[in-house]
Protein backbone atom coordinates (compact mmCIF):
# COMPACT_ATOMS: atom_id res chain seq x y z
CA UNK A 1 0.00 0.00 0.00
CA UNK A 2 3.12 2.50 0.77
CA UNK A 3 4.61 1.98 -2.64
CA UNK A 4 0.65 2.13 -4.06
CA UNK A 5 0.68 5.02 -2.43
CA UNK A 6 3.47 7.40 -2.81
CA UNK A 7 3.32 6.40 -6.82
CA UNK A 8 -0.42 7.86 -6.94
CA UNK A 9 1.25 11.11 -5.33
CA UNK A 10 3.78 11.37 -7.52
CA UNK A 11 1.36 10.53 -10.54
CA UNK A 12 -0.83 13.87 -9.62
CA UNK A 13 3.11 15.88 -9.64
CA UNK A 14 4.02 14.76 -12.73
CA UNK A 15 3.08 11.89 -15.35
CA UNK A 16 4.60 8.41 -14.89
CA UNK A 17 7.71 7.61 -17.52
CA UNK A 18 7.98 3.70 -17.29
CA UNK A 19 10.53 2.34 -19.96
CA UNK A 20 9.96 -1.35 -20.83
CA UNK A 21 13.28 -3.29 -21.81
CA UNK A 22 13.94 -6.57 -22.74
CA UNK A 23 17.18 -8.63 -24.62
CA UNK A 24 14.64 -10.06 -27.35
CA UNK A 25 13.21 -7.21 -30.08
CA UNK A 26 10.31 -9.75 -30.79
CA UNK A 27 9.25 -9.86 -27.27
CA UNK A 28 9.18 -5.94 -27.32
CA UNK A 29 7.35 -5.30 -30.52
CA UNK A 30 4.71 -8.31 -28.91
CA UNK A 31 4.59 -6.48 -25.13
CA UNK A 32 4.28 -2.56 -27.57
CA UNK A 33 1.34 -3.40 -29.50
CA UNK A 34 -0.48 -4.41 -26.09
CA UNK A 35 -2.87 -6.72 -27.17
CA UNK A 36 -4.30 -9.91 -25.01
CA UNK A 37 -6.58 -12.80 -25.17
CA UNK A 38 -10.36 -12.09 -24.17
CA UNK A 39 -9.66 -14.34 -21.07
CA UNK A 40 -7.60 -11.79 -19.14
CA UNK A 41 -10.91 -10.71 -17.94
CA UNK A 42 -11.14 -13.80 -15.32
CA UNK A 43 -8.22 -12.26 -14.06
CA UNK A 44 -8.09 -8.30 -14.03
CA UNK A 45 -10.72 -6.30 -12.06
CA UNK A 46 -13.19 -4.38 -13.72
CA UNK A 47 -12.11 -1.12 -12.49
CA UNK A 48 -8.64 -1.91 -14.69
CA UNK A 49 -10.24 -3.51 -17.38
CA UNK A 50 -12.51 -0.33 -17.71
CA UNK A 51 -9.53 2.21 -16.98
CA UNK A 52 -6.24 0.77 -18.17
CA UNK A 53 -7.82 -1.33 -21.28
CA UNK A 54 -10.44 -1.78 -23.95
CA UNK A 55 -12.60 -4.52 -26.15
CA UNK A 56 -11.85 -4.50 -29.61
CA UNK A 57 -13.28 -7.35 -31.03
CA UNK A 58 -12.43 -10.54 -29.35
CA UNK A 59 -9.16 -8.90 -28.01
CA UNK A 60 -8.45 -6.51 -25.28
CA UNK A 61 -5.87 -3.65 -26.15
CA UNK A 62 -4.02 -1.04 -23.40
CA UNK A 63 -5.62 1.88 -24.17
CA UNK A 64 -3.24 4.64 -25.41
CA UNK A 65 -2.90 7.20 -22.69
CA UNK A 66 -1.01 4.15 -21.06
CA UNK A 67 1.20 3.03 -23.88
CA UNK A 68 1.91 6.94 -24.62
CA UNK A 69 4.02 6.52 -20.90
CA UNK A 70 6.31 3.44 -21.64
CA UNK A 71 9.24 3.71 -23.63
CA UNK A 72 9.86 -0.11 -24.89
CA UNK A 73 13.94 -0.91 -25.72
CA UNK A 74 15.98 -3.57 -26.50
CA UNK A 75 18.63 -3.71 -23.56
CA UNK A 76 21.27 -6.64 -22.24
CA UNK A 77 21.10 -5.88 -18.88
CA UNK A 78 25.27 -7.33 -18.12
CA UNK A 79 26.51 -5.30 -21.35
CA UNK A 80 24.09 -2.07 -22.18
CA UNK A 81 24.20 0.98 -20.01
CA UNK A 82 21.88 0.99 -16.85
CA UNK A 83 19.16 3.79 -16.66
CA UNK A 84 19.56 6.23 -13.79
CA UNK A 85 17.57 8.15 -11.23
CA UNK A 86 14.57 5.83 -11.07
CA UNK A 87 12.06 5.38 -8.53
CA UNK A 88 11.56 1.66 -9.35
CA UNK A 89 12.75 -0.89 -10.85
CA UNK A 90 10.92 -4.42 -11.57
CA UNK A 91 13.46 -7.48 -12.74
CA UNK A 92 11.11 -10.48 -11.91
CA UNK A 93 12.27 -14.12 -12.73
CA UNK A 94 16.16 -12.83 -15.02
CA UNK A 95 18.50 -13.32 -11.65
CA UNK A 96 17.63 -16.98 -11.45
CA UNK A 97 19.27 -18.03 -14.60
CA UNK A 98 22.29 -15.79 -13.97
CA UNK A 99 25.25 -17.21 -11.65
CA UNK A 100 25.84 -16.19 -8.22
CA UNK A 101 28.41 -13.47 -9.15
CA UNK A 102 26.83 -12.09 -12.11
CA UNK A 103 23.34 -11.65 -9.90
CA UNK A 104 25.89 -9.73 -7.23
CA UNK A 105 26.74 -7.58 -9.68
CA UNK A 106 23.69 -6.42 -11.21
CA UNK A 107 21.91 -6.19 -7.69
CA UNK A 108 24.94 -3.48 -7.36
CA UNK A 109 23.77 -1.89 -10.80
CA UNK A 110 20.35 -1.28 -9.53
CA UNK A 111 21.18 0.44 -6.26
CA UNK A 112 23.28 2.67 -8.82
CA UNK A 113 20.06 3.13 -11.16
CA UNK A 114 17.76 4.02 -8.35
CA UNK A 115 16.83 7.17 -6.63
CA UNK A 116 17.31 7.54 -2.88
CA UNK A 117 14.59 5.62 -1.68
CA UNK A 118 13.92 4.27 -4.79
CA UNK A 119 12.02 0.61 -4.35
CA UNK A 120 13.06 -2.55 -6.32
CA UNK A 121 10.82 -5.41 -7.15
CA UNK A 122 11.98 -8.81 -7.52
CA UNK A 123 10.94 -12.27 -8.67
CA UNK A 124 9.41 -15.19 -6.15
CA UNK A 125 12.71 -16.68 -5.86
CA UNK A 126 14.80 -14.15 -5.81
CA UNK A 127 16.43 -11.70 -3.37
CA UNK A 128 19.02 -9.02 -2.88
CA UNK A 129 21.43 -11.99 -0.84
CA UNK A 130 24.19 -10.49 1.43
CA UNK A 131 23.36 -6.51 -0.10
CA UNK A 132 21.42 -5.87 3.41
CA UNK A 133 23.89 -2.97 3.37
CA UNK A 134 22.44 -1.41 0.20
CA UNK A 135 18.74 -2.60 0.40
CA UNK A 136 16.05 -2.96 2.97
CA UNK A 137 13.23 -5.27 3.22
CA UNK A 138 9.55 -4.04 3.06
CA UNK A 139 7.79 -7.32 2.05
CA UNK A 140 10.06 -10.43 2.24
CA UNK A 141 7.16 -12.94 0.83
CA UNK A 142 6.47 -10.45 -2.29
CA UNK A 143 10.64 -9.45 -2.68
CA UNK A 144 9.84 -5.96 -2.51
CA UNK A 145 13.42 -4.12 -1.28
CA UNK A 146 13.31 0.10 -0.84
CA UNK A 147 17.50 1.20 -1.48
CA UNK A 148 19.33 2.63 1.45
CA UNK A 149 23.08 4.27 1.27
CA UNK A 150 25.00 6.37 -0.97
CA UNK A 151 25.79 5.29 -4.26
CA UNK A 152 29.53 4.17 -3.81
CA UNK A 153 30.99 4.15 -7.61
CA UNK A 154 33.79 1.97 -6.65
CA UNK A 155 31.84 -0.70 -6.05
CA UNK A 156 30.02 -0.56 -9.72
CA UNK A 157 31.35 -2.87 -12.10
CA UNK A 158 30.51 -1.49 -16.15
CA UNK A 159 30.08 -3.53 -17.78
CA UNK A 160 29.16 -6.52 -16.04
CA UNK A 161 31.19 -8.38 -18.81
CA UNK A 162 33.34 -6.87 -21.32
CA UNK A 163 31.09 -7.01 -24.77
CA UNK A 164 32.97 -8.64 -26.38
CA UNK A 165 32.00 -12.07 -24.45
CA UNK A 166 28.38 -10.96 -24.40
CA UNK A 167 26.04 -12.81 -27.02
CA UNK A 168 24.15 -9.93 -28.75
CA UNK A 169 20.17 -10.23 -28.91
CA UNK A 170 19.89 -11.09 -33.03
CA UNK A 171 17.79 -7.85 -34.47
CA UNK A 172 16.19 -10.30 -36.97
CA UNK A 173 15.69 -14.21 -37.10
CA UNK A 174 16.89 -13.95 -40.65
CA UNK A 175 20.65 -14.59 -42.28
CA UNK A 176 21.67 -10.64 -43.51
CA UNK A 177 22.05 -10.69 -47.53
CA UNK A 178 25.35 -9.75 -49.04
CA UNK A 179 24.66 -9.78 -52.36
CA UNK A 180 24.07 -5.92 -52.59
CA UNK A 181 27.34 -3.85 -51.08
CA UNK A 182 25.28 -1.83 -48.99
CA UNK A 183 23.91 -4.50 -46.52
CA UNK A 184 27.31 -5.88 -46.79
CA UNK A 185 28.35 -2.71 -45.31
CA UNK A 186 25.83 -1.89 -43.09
CA UNK A 187 26.41 -5.55 -41.46
CA UNK A 188 30.29 -4.50 -40.83
CA UNK A 189 29.77 -0.97 -39.70
CA UNK A 190 27.06 -2.74 -37.42
CA UNK A 191 30.16 -5.31 -35.96
CA UNK A 192 32.77 -2.13 -35.57
CA UNK A 193 30.43 -0.25 -33.31
CA UNK A 194 29.39 -3.64 -31.43
CA UNK A 195 33.00 -4.31 -30.57
CA UNK A 196 34.88 -1.12 -30.49
CA UNK A 197 32.00 1.96 -29.88
CA UNK A 198 30.65 2.62 -26.19
CA UNK A 199 27.18 1.59 -26.57
CA UNK A 200 24.55 4.72 -26.00
CA UNK A 201 21.25 5.61 -26.37
CA UNK A 202 20.35 9.17 -28.15
CA UNK A 203 17.38 10.43 -25.91
CA UNK A 204 14.97 13.92 -26.49
CA UNK A 205 14.15 16.10 -23.42
CA UNK A 206 11.01 14.00 -21.95
CA UNK A 207 13.38 11.01 -21.71
CA UNK A 208 12.07 9.30 -24.72
CA UNK A 209 14.41 7.27 -26.81
CA UNK A 210 14.54 8.35 -30.48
Amino acid sequence: MLVAEQIQIAQKKCPVQIFATDIDEEALAIARAGIYPENIAADISPDRLHGFIEKEGDTYRVRGHVRDSIVFAVQNLIADPPFSKLDLVSCRNLLIYLKSDVQKKIIELFHFALNEVGYLFLGSAESVGQHDDLFDTIVKKRRLYQRIGAVRRNVVEFPIFPIRYVEKAPVSRQHPSFDDPAHLSEFVGGLLLDHYAPASVLINRKLQII
